[in-house]
C-alpha cells in the first residue's frame, strides 16, 4: 500500500478547509459578462446550444466549459456558492493527477526516484495549497482554465503510460495511449481554453528530458510519429500562417496600448513577476487586477526589461546544460514555459493575469524539487537528521502556505475587500476603480463622493482612454444625483479622442447613455453624446462588425432617437445592424424608427429578418416584436 495515500487525503481535506470562506463571494468581473446568457436560459428565453455553442470568448467558444456553467445553473440557479464549489472540488481532483504525473516523473528521475511517492505528495500539496491558485478557483469564469489545465495534465499522463508500455515491450499498448489518449484529452482541452493546445508541448518537453535515448539509439518510430505530427508540423504550419498572413495574429493589437513587440518584451519581465509570486507568494502583491502594468517600450525601457530578457535567456541555456544533471530543473522550465507559450507571447491578450500560471507553476515546484535534492546529495552526510529536518522544512512550509492562502480565500469572500486590498497595492488599476465605484454608487444611499474620487483619480492617468472613462464616470454620477457635472470631466468627454476602445471603456459609456435615456440628464444634450460616440467610431481602425464599434453605434442610436433626430438615428441603427445581422437590440431599433418614419416596406423587410433569428423561446422578443407588427398595422 501507498503510504503517502493518507496523507494525500489530509492534503485534500486541508485544502478544502482553507478555500472554504472564500466559497461565499459573489461573481467578479469576467464572471459576469460571461455568465450572462444563462439568467435568460432559465427563464426560457433562449435554449442550451446559445449558452454552450454561441459563446464568444476565444476562437472555439469553449463549449465544454460552458456546458459545466449551464449544469450549475440547471441543477442549483445562480448562487455563486455552488459555482465555487464546483471549481474547488475540480481544483482537489486535478490534485490528485498532479500527483499521478509528478509519480511518475519523479520514478523516471535519478535524483528523485529514491522516494518518488514522498516527491510527488509534498509537490502536490504544495501545488493544492499555494495561494497564488486562489484566484484561479474562486473567481469562477477561470474554471475554463482548470478544465483545460485538468486535460492537459491527463493527456502528459497518457503519454507517460504510454511510453511506460513501450519500454516494457508493448508497443500496441503503447500506441494507444499514445495516439489516442494524448489527441483526446488535447481535444477536451482545446474545448475548455484554447491553451489546451499546448498538451503535445509538454509531453515533448518530458520526451526531451526523460526519455533521452542512448548514443546511436533512436527513438521508437511512434514517438518520433507522435512528434513529427502533433508538434513539428503544426509549429510550421503556424510559422507559415504567420508570414503570408500575419494580420492573423496581429489583428488585435491594434486595440490595445501596446504592439507586439512591446508585449513580448513586457511579458519577459512579467514571467519574472509570476516565478517571484509563487516563490514567495507574498498576499498583497498577488492581486486580479493588474492592468496598470507597465509596458516595456524598449529594452531600456525600463531597464529591467534587458535583465529579464538575459535572465530567461540564462534560464534556458541552464535547462539544455543540466539536463543529465538535474532533469527536474530542465523539465520544470519547459513546463513553465510551454505553459505560458500562448498567453504570453504573441496573442494580444491582456499583459498580465496570475490565473495563467495555475498549470506554470508546477513546473517551478519540479523545479525547486530538482535543485534541492541536487544540494541535498551533496550535503546530505553533514547533516546530524536529514530526514527530521526535511519534515520539519516542509510541515512548516505547507502550514505557512495554507495560513497564505485561508487568509486569501477569505479575502474573496467579499468582492470589496478584493478591490480595497487591489488598489493599496496597486493603485491605477482601472478595473479595479470602477469596480469600486460601482460598490459606491449601489450602497443605500449610495456614497456619490467615495464614488467620484474613484472616478477623479482616472483623470490623472496619462492614457487617454482611461481619462476618458474616469470623465464619464464623473459625468453618470452627477446626472444620477442631478447635480452638474464638473467642467473638467465634460472637457474630457468633449475633447479627447481615446487610444483604445476596451471593454471598460464601452461598460462607462454604457452607464452614461442608460441613464440619459432613463431618469436623463437635463446637463448633457443627447445629440451631443451621439456625435461623440460617432467620432469614437470613425477614429478607431477596429472592424465594423467589433462588438465594441456595433455597440457604439447602437447606443448612439438611441440618443439619436431620445433626441428626436431619427433620421441620424435610423443611419447609425442600419450601420449597426448591417455589421453583424445577428444583433437584435440593433434590428429591434433600427425596426422603431422605420415605423416612426413611416417607412412601412423596410418595417416589413426587418420583420422577416427578425422572425428568422428571433429565438421562439425568447417570450420578452416575441411580444415586443409582436407590439411592432400591431403597431405597423395601425399604420396603415
Amino acid at each position: 500500500m501507498n503510504r503517502t495515500l493518507p496523507w494525500l487525503i489530509a492534503a485534500l481535506l486541508a485544502t478544502a478547509v482553507v478555500y472554504w470562506p472564500g466559497l461565499q463571494g459573489a461573481f467578479i468581473y469576467d464572471d459576469i459578462t460571461n455568465f450572462e446568457r444563462l439568467d435568460p436560459w432559465l427563464q426560457g428565453q433562449i435554449g442550451w446550444k446559445d449558452v454552450v455553442l454561441e459563446h464568444t470568448a476565444g476562437p472555439l467558444g469553449r463549449p465544454l466549459a460552458m456546458a459545466t456553467f449551464l449544469a450549475n445553473a440547471g441543477t442549483t440557479g445562480m448562487d455563486p456558492f455552488y459555482f465555487k464549489l464546483t471549481n474547488l472540488l475540480l481544483h482537489l481532483l486535478i490534485g490528485l493527477v498532479v500527483y499521478a504525473v509528478i509519480l511518475r516523473l519523479a520514478r523516471r528521475d535519478p535524483l528523485l526516484s529514491h522516494s518518488p511517492e514522498t516527491l510527488a505528495l509534498v509537490v502536490s500539496a504544495i501545488w493544492l495549497l499555494h495561494p497564488m491558485m486562489v484566484g484561479t478557483v474562486l473567481y469562477v469564469v477561470q474554471r475554463m482554465a482548470m478544465l483545460s489545465v485538468l486535460f492537459m495534465l491527463l493527456a502528459l499522463l497518457a503519454y507517460l503510460l504510454g511510453r511506460q508500455r513501450i519500454e516494457t515491450g508493448q508497443p500496441r499498448a503503447g500506441a494507444l495511449w499514445i495516439w489516442i489518449g494524448v489527441p483526446g484529452f488535447t481535444l477536451l482541452a482545446a474545448l475548455s481554453k484554447e491553451n489546451g493546445l499546448l498538451a503535445p508541448l509538454l509531453c515533448a518537453v518530458v520526451e526531451w528530458v526523460y526519455y533521452r535515448p542512448k548514443s546511436g539509439i533512436r527513438r521508437p518510430a511512434i514517438v518520433r510519429a507522435f512528434l513529427w505530427i502533433n508538434l513539428a508540423l503544426p509549429a510550421l504550419a503556424g510559422l507559415i500562417l504567420f508570414i503570408l498572413k500575419p494580420e492573423f495574429f496581429l489583428l488585435g493589437f491594434e486595440n490595445r496600448p501596446f504592439s507586439l513587440s512591446d508585449r513580448l518584451l513586457t511579458e519577459s519581465r512579467v514571467l519574472f513577476d509570476y516565478v517571484g509570486n509563487v516563490l514567495v507568494p507574498v498576499g498583497p502583491s498577488m492581486s486580479l487586477f493588474r492592468d496598470d502594468y507597465r509596458i516595456s517600450t524598449g529594452l531600456l525601457s525600463p531597464w529591467t526589461t534587458v535583465f529579464a530578457l538575459g535572465g530567461w535567456a540564462f534560464v534556458l541555456l541552464c535547462a539544455v546544460r543540466l539536463r543529465d544533471r538535474i532533469p527536474a530543473f530542465s523539465a520544470g522550465a519547459g513546463i513553465f514555459l510551454s505553459g505560458h507559450a500562448m498567453e504570453s507571447s504573441i496573442l494580444p491578450l491582456m499583459i498580465y493575469f496570475e490565473h495563467r500560471n495555475y498549470l506554470p507553476a508546477l513546473g517551478i515546484f519540479l523545479a525547486v524539487a530538482g535543485v534541492i535534492s541536487y544540494g541535498y546529495q551533496k550535503i546530505h552526510g553533514k547533516l546530524t537528521n536529514p530526514v527530521l529536518l526535511t519534515r520539519a522544512v516542509v510541515t512548516a512550509m505547507l502550514v505557512v502556505l495554507s495560513a497564505a492562502t485561508f487568509a486569501r480565500a477569505s479575502l474573496w469572500g467579499s468582492n470589496e475587500a478584493i478591490l480595497r486590498q487591489s488598489l493599496e497595492r496597486y493603485p491605477d488599476a482601472i478595473a479595479a476603480r470602477l469596480g469600486l465605484a460601482d460598490l459606491e454608487m449601489n450602497r443605500l444611499p449610495p456614497d456619490l463622493t467615495a464614488a467620484q474620487n474613484h472616478y477623479r483619480h482616472l483623470l490623472s492617468l496619462d492614457r487617454p482612454s482611461a481619462r476618458l472613462i474616469g470623465a464619464t464616470g464623473l459625468i453618470a454620477s452627477s446626472c444620477y444625483a442631478s447635480l452638474p457635472p464638473e467642467k473638467i470631466a465634460l472637457e474630457i468627454l468633449g475633447g479627447e479622442t481615446p487610444d483604445t476602445l476596451e471593454s471598460d471603456f464601452l461598460a462607462a459609456i454604457t452607464s452614461l447613455v442608460e441613464i440619459m435615456l432613463g431618469p436623463g440628464c437635463i446637463y448633457l444634450e443627447p445629440q451631443f453624446l451621439a456625435r461623440r460616440l460617432e467620432e469614437f467610431t470613425q477614429h478607431s481602425s477596429l472592424p465594423g462588425h467589433h462588438v465594441i464599434i456595433w455597440q457604439l453605434r447602437f447606443r448612439a442610436a438611441q440618443l439619436y432617437e431620445n433626441a428626436g433626430m431619427l433620421e441620424q438615428a435610423e443611419d447609425l441603427a442600419m450601420l449597426a445592424w448591417q455589421s453583424t445581422r445577428e444583433q437584435l437590440p440593433a434590428a429591434m431599433l433600427l425596426l422603431r424608427v422605420a415605423i416612426l418614419r413611416g417607412k412601412k416596406d423596410t418595417a416589413q423587410e426587418l420583420i422577416l429578418s427578425i422572425e428568422g433569428l428571433l429565438p421562439t423561446e425568447d417570450r420578452i422578443g416575441q411580444e415586443l416584436l409582436q407590439y411592432y407588427r400591431n403597431q405597423l398595422g395601425a399604420s396603415k
